[in-house]
């Protein structure tokens, strides 16, 4: 592969974290370990009361630590945005790992497409394969896609800075949804793309936002609810995606064994006045999303 050119791409990596002693030093490992040298590492800590301070302070001058209050993810990286100095910034959880080449892979993409605001990779939970066929071929993501669903796993972005600081902040009161939230406002007046290969390994935390899915449910009707007032999509689509998102949390909600949530669920899609929207909602959304998760147990 031919050289980029690093002085057009000076990555600062925001990591936020709390009480991840378990899991903090692999993440940041798989960044000081990247093929392209990133600028900074900015971590922002949220209050942790283990070891994670004390291991992070370990890595060197490359490694910025930020001590705060107590806040959520959202603050955090809010945060971190305020003291980036590179132009383009990287997003990591603290519980997450990076391939040896995905930033090296991103920058390569942004040389190719360079009207890009924001690059993605694809995500997997099992473990990294060493050898990835290169490619700089992605997908252009847009709007309704991403109200559809979040294409934008956290961990894997690398996204212009300038553009990142035009757009609204990550909403702390939306946390559980806060990164859905903040893609589909950035698309609102960028361009995203993904990179359609698992260049991060994510990992399930068991005490990690994301794994409460009654916070997850209550945050996205609020987005939701958001998202009509503002009116960029037609109502009846709206209605039907409304329609897809309340049926796969009520799924959800079944196979993590939450009844009474299930219930709500269910209940709350009745008394929407939305089930004239139930049947095409099952169709283009719903079905399909089944058929795929089959696909995918069968591979595994």
């Amino acid at each position: 592969m031919n050289a980029l050119p690093n002085s057009k791409y000076d990555i600062s990596v925001v990591i936020p974290t709390y009480n991840a002693q378990a899991t903090i030093s692999e993440a940041l490992h798989s960044v000081l370990e990247q093929s392209y040298e990133v600028s900074e590492i900015i971590v922002v800590d949220d209050g942790s009361t283990d070891g994670t301070i004390d291991l992070v302070q370990t890595f060197g001058p490359k490694v910025r630590l930020i001590e705060g209050l107590h806040g959520g993810p959202s603050a955090s990286r809010n945060t971190g945005l305020q003291h980036v100095n590179g132009n383009w910034v990287a997003f990591l959880d603290d519980d997450d790992v990076w391939h040896r080449e995905k930033i090296e892979r991103q920058l390569r993409v942004l040389e190719s497409a360079p009207d890009l605001d924001l690059i993605a990779t694809n995500w997997t939970r099992g473990e990294l394969a060493e050898d990835i066929e290169p490619t700089s071929s992605f997908a252009q993501i847009h709007y309704f896609a991403i109200l559809a669903l979040n294409r934008f796993q956290t961990s894997t972005v690398v996204a212009r800075t300038s553009a990142l600081l035009e757009s609204r902040p990550f909403q702390s009161e939306l946390d559980g949804v806060e990164d859905w939230a903040f893609w589909l406002h950035f698309a609102e007046e960028h361009t995203l793309g993904v990179l359609e290969q698992p260049l991060v390994r994510y990992r399930d935390s068991p005490d990690g936002v994301s794994k409460d899915l009654r916070r997850f449910y209550r945050t996205m009707r609020t987005m939701l609810a958001e998202v009509a007032a503002e009116a960029r999509i037609d109502p009846v689509l709206l209605e039907e995606l409304r329609v897809w998102h309340q049926l796969r949390l009520a799924l959800a909600f079944s196979l993590d064994h939450d009844l009474l949530a299930t219930a709500t669920a269910l209940n709350d899609l009745r008394t929407s006045g939305s089930l004239r929207a139930l049947l095409p909602a099952t169709q283009r959304y719903f079905l399909p999303f089944l058929l795929e998760r089959y696909r995918k147990r069968r591979r595994t």
